[in-house]
């Protein structure tokens, strides 16, 4: 940060020309007495942080769903292949409506 100490005031022309140069050398802050002035964005040091927990959990929860998925594809198979040995007949019923099928995918009935 760069400060004046000038006894006499700035003149508009030159109060812009400090500006237009602080903006082109990427100063992000410049103080002149009470005159405070920020020159792009500014970022809490926090965001990069909770930008990268959202990704995390996002991942997390997609990995929690196709763990679900799987779960329930699982759990689907082992129903079918229990009614197969317990109840044929139900089971045929079942595949031949096709409201399911062996390859562990549920269908809603029409």
């Amino acid at each position: 940060m760069i400060c004046w100490k000038r006894r006499k005031k700035l003149k508009t022309q030159e109060i812009c020309s400090i500006i237009e140069a602080c903006a082109l050398n990427r100063v992000s802050e410049l103080k002149f007495g009470e005159l405070h002035i920020y020159l792009g964005p500014r970022i809490k040091p926090a965001q990069p942080q909770a930008i990268a927990e959202k990704a995390i959990l996002d991942e997390q929860t997609e990995n929690e769903k196709k763990y679900l998925e799987q779960s329930d594809n699982e759990a689907y198979e082992n129903d079918l292949a229990e009614l197969m040995i317990r109840e044929p007949h139900a089971f045929e019923k079942l595949i031949s409506e096709g409201n399911a099928d062996t390859d562990g995918e549920q269908r809603e009935p029409d």
